[in-house]
Parts: C-alpha cells; sequence; structure tokens
C-alpha cells in the first residue's frame, strides 16, 4: 500500500489526522486499476482498427459472415471495459475521530452505505491464510468486511494501521 500520490495504477490510502489533540484517522481505500481510462480507449481503438482490417480483407475473401463476429469481439471487448471501469468506483473510508468509527463503502453505482462503531466497543480482525484472509470489523451483532479487494499483504497492513490507531485511541 502507499501513500495517496499522483499514480493511478497505485491505490489510494491516506491517513490525515483529524485534531491534534484526539488521536484519529481517515483512511480511503479504492480498487487497484491496471489501467486507465485513456489507455483502456487506445487499447480499444487498436483491436478496433484490426478488427476493421480484418473485416475488409475477410470481406473481400468471400467470408462476409465472419465481419459480424468480429464486431461482437470489439463490442463485447468495450463492455468489459466499461465494466472494469465502473467497478473502480468502489472505495471505502474508514475514519476514526469524535469518539466514533465510521466505515463507509460506496458501491459501483455510487451508492454509499454506512457504519458507526464505538472505537472502544468494536472489534477489529484479521483472519485466513493468503488468499483465504479477511478484515472485519464488529460490534454488538453488527459485522462487516472490510478492504475485500485488497490483496493479502495489503489486509495484514492495513490491520496493523488501525489496530496501532485502534490501540492509540483507547
Amino acid at each position: 500500500m502507499s501513500q495517496q500520490g499522483g499514480d493511478e495504477r497505485t491505490r489510494q490510502i491516506t491517513s490525515v489526522p483529524m485534531v491534534a489533540q484526539e488521536p484519529g484517522f481517515d483512511l480511503i481505500l479504492t480498487p487497484h486499476r491496471s489501467f486507465s481510462d485513456p489507455i483502456l480507449n487506445r487499447v480499444l481503438l487498436i483491436v478496433s482498427a484490426v478488427a476493421l482490417t480484418g473485416s475488409v480483407i475477410l470481406f473481400s475473401l468471400g467470408a462476409w459472415p465472419i465481419v459480424g463476429f468480429l464486431g461482437v469481439d470489439v463490442l463485447l471487448l468495450w463492455w468489459a471495459f466499461r465494466a472494469s471501469s465502473r467497478s473502480a468506483l468502489r472505495q471505502e473510508r474508514l475514519t476514526l475521530r469524535d469518539h466514533q468509527l465510521l466505515f463507509s463503502r460506496r458501491d459501483h453505482w455510487g451508492k454509499t452505505r454506512e457504519w458507526l462503531f464505538q472505537p472502544v466497543w468494536s472489534r477489529w480482525e484479521f483472519s485466513g491464510q493468503e488468499e483465504d484472509s479477511r478484515l472485519k470489523l464488529s460490534m454488538g451483532g453488527m459485522t462487516v468486511s472490510v478492504g475485500t479487494f485488497l490483496s493479502h499483504q495489503e489486509r495484514k497492513e492495513l490491520y496493523r494501521t488501525v489496530s496501532d490507531a485502534l490501540h492509540h485511541y483507547r
């Protein structure tokens, strides 16, 4: 995990003290993006050009039914890129301040859900090994999974960061 910066390929994780006298933090978690939108557009443009060239050649050779399949391939690739870009809009945020631990999750449609925990009574758990690892925040009968899109190593680092902040707060 890295500090928030200008590189779009890194996850955004920031830690900002909220009040000088009171310990607190504000962590923003976003999924990893392998390509930015301009790069995805370039890839789609190149694939479209190759498909168009292949379509013209195949059509001139009399294999006109193949042209439609090449067009469908380009449309499916566009749909997959669009779905990938939309899923990158997901975001999770952990904020500790004013005797409250707030966890919010924004889905790829932009809908936000929030859970409010008391830091003293909340339980922050890390379980599992490697690919099965999980982070959970719970209090009473309420349990929320955190950082499901993070890798195992990033979950471990997040667990340590939040555990330290909660320990310091308590």
